[in-house]
């Protein structure tokens, strides 16, 4: 089985989890024997092809400029015709005029309409994966800071036009003086919507969700309501954990002491409510001043610096893991509809309390309220403040029950067994009906 993945961005250029995903996901498709192979852009202009731990990735041309690491681009390439026009053609070249036994996967709602046209220029099924809400944006629903069943479904110009005004309302940008750059903004996002909508997630053979959250949302797409949408949760971080006086080394630097501190591990965007975690640490300090917020994470933290919170950089995946397992809890006091956190699966996998916000997927997949977490009202940093403290409060009986249910939670949703049976159940299925 030749499988080719499409996606804007892979390490060394990771703006996020989504790509950390998709690099474990090419590694178990290759202990499945199957040819994988990656098409992504090439930000340092040295176009090449790679060979990674047993998969191909071919970094193509690209005239966008991009450090390694987490930094994004925030240029139209990436929704121009040139980009459609190159990564269609090299979807279709990748196959060296031998389309048997192939699948074409999107693995970003930025290449759904390049993977749609390539699989049916040459008869190859094909696969958009929805990692996140941008991709349900990106297609037509606007999505709110509410629970999960909560998304408003928004079409055309009027509707593009109203999220986006919402968008900075949330935002404290009041007043009337916005509203014709929205007005027009909402005119090509409501252009842009109808054409990924109708080009690339409608065509494509099958969709996948990485959350039965994104699924119940992927379904307030017009269109999508009546598809057959399959959910295939990510893979968990498979590396090796640092050793521990590495962590400690690294904690030291910081200031930090293992267990007394909280993690918040990802951008550091309003969506995901860094500030939030901020406020809340203030709160709790007040009480135990002991006690330490870390934010790793690209961007800055938009608070003045204080003793109660550490903001670093990314660190490696490794590393990270480590620096999880020694933490208090994993933090993720998100705004929006979260799609599923990579770290949750992490923390489910090492046994560490998750303290996360309505909204979303990770109430959902992961945090059982009170038994190896705690789920708070969305946009509340009192409310996130006091589970906080509430955790700090467990004994070792508390701490013994969340890894008992943490474990299971991990073996019946996120093990390897459990995804890579619905990976090969999902492409057997493509292939017999192509």
């Amino acid at each position: 089985m030749r499988i080719v993945i499409a996606n804007p961005y892979f390490p060394p250029f990771s703006p996020g989890g989504a790509e950390h995903s998709l690099e474990q996901m090419c590694k178990r498709f290759v202990k499945e024997g199957w040819d994988v192979h990656v098409i992504t852009n090439c930000y340092d202009g040295n176009p090449r092809v790679e060979e990674k731990d047993g998969y191909t990735v071919d970094f193509m041309d690209c005239p966008v400029r991009l450090t390694q690491g987490q930094q994004i681009d925030e240029s139209k390439y990436l929704h121009s015709a040139s980009y459609l026009h190159a990564l269609t053609e090299a979807l279709i070249g990748s196959l060296h005029n031998d389309s048997s036994g192939c699948v074409f996967i999107a693995n970003n709602a930025q290449c759904f309409i390049p993977v749609a046209r390539a699989g049916k220029a040459v008869g190859v099924p094909t696969i958009g994966i929805v990692r996140d809400t941008q991709a349900i944006c990106e297609t037509g629903a606007c999505i709110d800071n509410q629970p999960a069943v909560s998304a408003v479904p928004c079409r055309g110009v009027a509707g593009a036009a109203f999220c986006k005004l919402r968008f900075q309302r949330q935002r404290g940008l009041n007043g009337w003086r916005p509203v014709p750059s929205v007005l027009l903004d909402g005119a090509c996002n409501g252009w842009r919507r109808s054409r990924l909508r109708k080009q690339g997630l409608l065509p494509m053979t099958s969709v996948v969700t990485i959350s039965d959250a994104l699924r119940d949302l992927v379904r307030t797409i017009p269109g999508m309501d009546r598809r057959d949408i399959v959910t295939i949760r990510n893979f968990h971080t498979a590396v090796k954990l640092p050793r521990e006086a590495e962590t400690l080394g690294f904690l030291g630097s910081l200031g930090l002491e293992p267990n007394k501190y909280f993690l918040f591990a990802g951008r550091k965007t309003y969506g995901k409510g860094a500030d939030l975690a901020v406020d809340a640490i203030k709160a709790v300090n007040a009480v135990r001043p002991d006690v330490k917020l870390l934010l790793l994470g690209r961007e800055k933290v938009l608070s003045t610096l204080d003793a109660s919170f550490v903001d670093h950089a990314s660190v490696s995946q490794s590393l990270l893991l480590g620096v999880l397992r020694m933490s208090r809890a994993l933090l993720i006091p998100g705004r929006w509809q979260e799609g599923l956190n990579r770290t949750m699966i992490d923390a489910l996998y090492l046994g560490v309390p998750i303290i996360c916000s309505e909204a979303g997927a990770p109430p959902v997949e992961g945090v059982i309220d009170g038994k190896n977490g705690y789920v708070v009202k969305c946009n509340d940093a009192s409310a996130l403040a006091n589970a906080m403290s509430e955790l700090l409060k467990w004994d070792k009986e508390s701490f013994k029950l969340c890894r008992a249910v943490s474990e299971a939670r991990f073996r019946e949703r996120f093990s390897d067994e459990i995804v890579m049976e619905q990976w090969c159940n999902l492409l057997g299925l493509l292939l017999k009906a192509n």
